[in-house]
């Protein structure tokens, strides 16, 4: 099962992604996520495709997918 994270001012700097999330924004709305941009990728290539590419926050350097 995919993981996304919407975080708060407060906890945008957890490490999301080291702890299993696949994606990680703000908000839905403020970059525009919509349900196709989550489930399209999932849709047309797989359980093991990218959801929010290009939308979610990157990944900070020095960590790496599990």
């Amino acid at each position: 099962m995919k993981c996304v994270i919407t975080y708060t001012k407060s906890t945008e700097g957890e490490d999301f992604y080291g702890e299993g999330a696949d994606a990680k924004v703000p908000e839905l709305g403020s970059r525009k996520v919509h349900l196709e941009s989550i489930f399209g990728p999932l849709r047309h290539d797989g359980l093991d495709s990218e959801i929010l590419a290009g939308i979610k926050d990157p990944q900070l350097a020095g960590i790496v997918d599990a």
